[in-house]
């Protein structure tokens, strides 16, 4: 998550975000395998993975830009293709 500043931005995560409210906020990397974690398999980690995206997207107050990758290069040199999180298909 990346949030203006007067002279930059601030760089956090969705959890050091609880409870904080931003005019502008980008989150970033919403595609499947990210949010949700790849990891989280049962209903019970795939709603804490929702309500976490429900606490990014809730901290803006005036303007959200939500973005995913159609790839990238994974450190081995591969590139990986990516969907949109089932998250942001949820928010259309």
């Amino acid at each position: 998550m990346m949030i203006p500043l007067n002279n930059g931005i601030m760089l956090s995560t969705v959890h050091t975000m609880k409870g904080l409210e931003k005019d502008i906020v980008f989150l970033i990397g919403m595609c499947e395998g990210v949010f949700p974690d790849y990891r989280a398999k049962s209903k019970v980690e795939l709603d804490e993975e929702r309500n976490n995206a429900f606490v990014a997207i809730t901290r803006s107050r005036r303007w959200i830009f939500v973005t995913y990758p159609e790839k990238r290069m994974m450190p081995w040199g591969d590139y990986k293709y990516h969907s949109a999180s089932r998250f942001f298909l949820d928010m259309q």
